[in-house]
């Protein structure tokens, strides 16, 4: 009974090495980079579709743990960020940078987005910004518990908590 995970361990295991090695292999008879091969979209192509948006700044590479490229760009008035998928090349996202007073209007003021996203993952906030992201404006609350850093997104309108990101505080990318 001791032997059923090492058995299931080495059978995950060789899966992994039978397909890294088609990977590698399919690489080289088609003369594609394995990336090439993971995601049909390049990094050339998804700065093709991010010049719609603005001129590009910078370009975040698709990665097998992230198969997305973030390319920011800057509209000639404010940057944003335009997030691409590496395997559709369809635009997912786009985030912009927004001044504090054009959450101003919004039934949902700072300190309450504050309190929402404490009452949420504890810790210490460092840092409000308010941004667009796909055309809704959403406070980035960011906060430091445990030698972690949280970005707790919360929509301006509604309250809500639209998505929480965890980095570790070394990953300084």
């Amino acid at each position: 009974m001791k032997k059923i995970p090492l058995l299931i361990g080495l059978g995950c295991l060789g899966v992994v090495l039978v397909l890294s090695s088609t990977l590698f292999v399919a690489a080289l008879s088609t003369g594609k980079s394995p990336a090439e091969l993971l995601f049909p979209v390049s990094e050339q192509q998804a700065r093709v579709i991010a010049q719609r948006h603005g001129i590009i700044r910078e370009v975040e590479p698709a990665t097998a743990s992230n198969p997305q490229y973030e390319v920011e760009v800057f509209d000639g008035f404010n940057e944003r960020e335009v997030t691409i998928d590496a395997t559709t090349g369809a635009v997912v996202a786009t985030e912009e940078d927004l001044d504090a007073s054009e959450a101003d209007n919004s039934p949902i003021t700072e300190s309450e987005a504050r309190y929402i996203a404490l009452r949420e993952v504890g810790g210490r906030v460092t840092d409000v910004e308010v941004e667009r992201r796909n055309g809704q404006i959403v406070y980035e609350i960011e906060i430091k518990k445990n030698g972690e850093e949280a970005d707790v997104h919360i929509d301006a309108t509604t309250g809500y908590i639209v998505s929480i990101e965890w980095e570790d505080e070394e990953d300084d990318d």
